[in-house]
């Protein structure tokens, strides 16, 4: 038995060339596809690795760039909040000067107008103790004249009293010189 299972051992384990070829064909285009598979998978693997590097260089560049346009916004940001303090300040400045300004042309007008309202009531009070010392001189003048005529009238009374009291006496007398000639015996 031996060597019957032998032989057929051996014509079992024996292979001609059309069988080598179609078991290196049977398993040489699953190896050349494992082969092939691998070599995808390596390069794949490869290439992720690649991409993966390629991937966190551009993140980096892209995050160092952000920062670099982040800072330039922040510097331009800072630049563009000065010129507006600066321009706020000249505008402040600016107005200041003209409020400044106003309130000194105010102040001028205020005090033209007062002045303007002081020659005015001086002279109003001029005019008008100028029209008092007339109306006084008037009324002192009237006053005068009136005091002239009543003392004309006075002196008129008093000479005509002087001259009744005289045409009295003199009545008298000529009455009583009258009636001596009529009555010489009445002496």
């Amino acid at each position: 038995m031996n060597s019957l299972a032998r032989e057929r051992l051996n014509q079992h384990y024996c292979l001609d060339k059309r069988d080598c070829l179609e078991l290196g064909s049977n398993a040489g285009i699953p190896l050349m596809i494992g082969v092939v598979s691998l070599w995808i998978a390596i390069n794949q693997q490869k290439l992720d690795t690649s991409n993966h590097a390629q991937d966190i260089r551009l993140s980096n560049a892209e995050r160092t760039q952000d920062r670099v346009i982040a800072r330039l916004q922040c510097d331009e940001d800072r630049e563009t909040v000065r010129l507006q303090r600066e321009e706020d300040r000249e505008a402040a400045r600016l107005q200041r000067l003209e409020d400044k300004e106003t309130v000194r042309l105010q102040r001028e007008l205020d005090l033209k107008i007062t002045n303007d309202k002081r020659i005015q009531d001086y002279e109003l009070a001029e005019l008008g103790r100028d029209m008092s010392e007339q109306q006084r001189a008037q009324e002192l003048e009237i006053s005068h004249q009136n005091r002239i005529t009543d003392l004309l009238l006075e002196d008129g009374r008093q000479k005509e009293n002087v001259l009744l009291e005289y045409q009295d006496d003199l009545a008298t007398l000529l009455l009583e010189y009258g009636s001596l000639f009529k009555d010489p015996n009445s002496k």
